[in-house]
């Protein structure tokens, strides 16, 4: 419980992309909130400043806490995908998904994308078989929401690519 404290106190006047004028529901001490609320709102902070490496802990966290909740893998997947850590993001996206996360259809494309980036760096036979994995995803998420402007670009351009090599 101190830690909590210490956390919703300190976090925010240290974090280099808060000013002290920020509104945060962390940055004051709100007896509403239960613990785990305050410490879902540091994590949400740290996420949307894009903190990635900072924020991931804080999932680690929140999922010791209480693991049933699929939105903390899939912002931890998302954190882990953008430092790189592509494995780790996928397993959180599946996770995600397999915890009926809201928005799985954007973990079916996240994990699309992931594969995508690593064909463009494989040789022949591994890129026809990323390519062929980031094509079976963005049809999971296209199935889900088959409108994702996003999803449809991406589509377009695996299957530009499998049309050169193949």
């Amino acid at each position: 419980m101190h830690l909590i404290k210490y956390l919703i106190v300190f976090i925010p006047l240290f974090s280099c992309t808060h000013s002290s004028n920020d509104k945060h529901p962390t940055a004051k001490e709100d007896s509403t909130l239960s613990p785990l609320q305050k410490a879902e709102a540091i994590a949400d902070i740290f996420f949307v400043d894009c903190d990635y490496s900072i924020a991931i802990p804080y999932f680690d966290s929140l999922i010791s806490i209480d693991s049933s909740k699929g939105g903390y893998y899939f912002k931890r997947g998302y954190c882990k995908m953008r430092l790189l850590n592509d494995i780790g993001a996928i397993y959180d996206y599946n996770i995600a998904i397999e915890r009926n996360y809201s928005m799985k259809h954007l973990a079916y494309f996240y994990i699309g994308l992931i594969h995508k980036s690593h064909g463009l760096f494989k040789n022949y036979n591994n890129q026809i078989a990323e390519f062929d994995s980031a094509l079976h995803f963005y049809n999971l998420c296209l199935e889900i929401d088959p409108n994702y402007e996003s999803a449809l670009l991406e589509k377009e351009k695996v299957l530009a690519h499998l049309k050169m090599l193949r």
